[in-house]
């Protein structure tokens, strides 16, 4: 289309100047496209999320959805920001209004088709690129986004036991805005809720959270959330902390599944579980855990300070005498093997406060 001049008469055909009519509307809708343009440049350009295809779209489409500029569009310009499609407006919608729009599209959209269509197939966004094809007419850019955000919204009406790859992403997101809530739990929960479907989609071949990415891409990469989701269970739980059990089976699923991951990502999902079982009372467990983490990799310090750590704090600072010399021994004995990064883990000092604590409780210095 050739560009118009601001004095030019309007091509709505309001018989009013550019300038007058449309101008400001159609500027307002090329800041949102060139935005768009921004955020899939910058997501071909990270690790994570690509700018095609899903789960690029659907992650961009949320961005520009929750964005200053879309914001500002719906105060200054209401009319021009009603044009665009968003999850929230779609998901107000009767069933009924959307499956209407669909048709007009040229879709079938009755309950059956879409359960055929997403049979084989995780993503909603995808399933949105078979209409597309079966159109059969050269769809604007606010149609294109109807059929995403509609295949989202009626997969979670036609398919909510089968989550999808979409709905995964929200739960995920929803994850991360209750922990800064200090929702911990019902974060935990969401996040526990994410795994489940995750852990039944692996496959046995699946041995590094990147290979396992085709499982899962959104907007967390899965190799920072998995690691995300360790920390928080684990400093976040305390005796009948609810989903225990599905706590414990995350990190033994981690261990087990992805065995060619880095040595640091095992290591560290091995002694967040004990820590995990020592803030829920399970004492035996966690002790369990960490000398089975030690006869794996006795030549890290990880095991060996989280097990002299529980040991030397099992009653805060009035620990007798007893634990604290098991403490004591299994410093040592890293100490003496000796560990490759115990200076990563402060290793030396702590032996010797530990040594200090003894000899205040041999001299009677310590408190009873």
């Amino acid at each position: 289309m050739a560009k118009v001049g601001r004095n030019q008469p309007c091509p709505c055909g309001s018989g009013q100047k550019y300038k007058k009519c449309c101008l400001h509307a159609d500027t307002a809708r090329g800041s949102v496209a060139s935005q768009q343009a921004q955020l899939e440049e910058s997501l071909a350009r990270e690790e994570g999320p690509q700018a095609s295809g899903m789960p690029g779209a659907y992650v961009i489409a949320k961005m520009f959805e929750r964005s200053e500029i879309f914001a500002t569009m719906k105060k200054k310009d209401p009319a021009s920001a009603r044009l665009f499609w968003t999850t929230q407006r779609i998901a107000g919608l009767e069933t009924s209004d959307i499956t209407t729009r669909l048709e007009r599209l040229g879709v079938d959209a009755s309950a059956e088709a879409f359960v055929e269509l997403a049979e084989h197939r995780t993503s909603a966004w995808d399933l949105s690129d078979v209409w597309r094809e079966r159109a059969g007419q050269r769809l604007d850019r606010h149609d294109n986004d109807f059929l995403g955000f509609a295949a989202c919204e009626l997969w979670k009406r036609y398919c909510p036991e089968r989550p999808s790859v979409e709905m995964l992403d929200d739960w995920m997101q929803e994850g991360y805005e209750l922990l800064e809530q200090g929702s911990r739990a019902e974060a935990m929960e969401r996040w526990l809720r994410v795994w489940d479907v995750i852990a039944s989609r692996l496959e046995p071949e699946m041995r590094t959270l990147q290979s396992a990415s085709s499982v899962f891409e959104g907007s967390q990469c899965l190799f920072n959330w998995v690691q995300d989701v360790m920390l928080h269970l684990a400093e976040g739980a305390s005796p009948g902390w609810p989903h225990e059990e599905r706590a414990v089976a995350f990190y033994q699923a981690v261990v087990a599944q992805f065995t060619d991951e880095e040595l640091n990502v095992r290591v560290q999902a091995s002694t967040m579980l004990a820590e995990f079982y020592a803030n829920v009372g399970r004492g035996e467990d966690s002790e369990r855990v960490l000398l089975e983490h030690i006869e794996a990799y006795p030549h890290r310090a990880a095991g060996y300070v989280c097990l002299a750590r529980n040991l030397a704090y099992s009653d805060g600072a009035n620990t007798p005498a007893p634990e604290l010399r098991r403490a004591l021994a299994v410093l040592e004995t890293a100490a003496a093997y000796p560990v490759e990064n115990g200076d990563d883990y402060d290793l030396q000092l702590f032996l010797e406060h530990t040594r200090e604590r003894l000899s205040k409780i041999d001299t009677g210095e310590a408190e009873a």
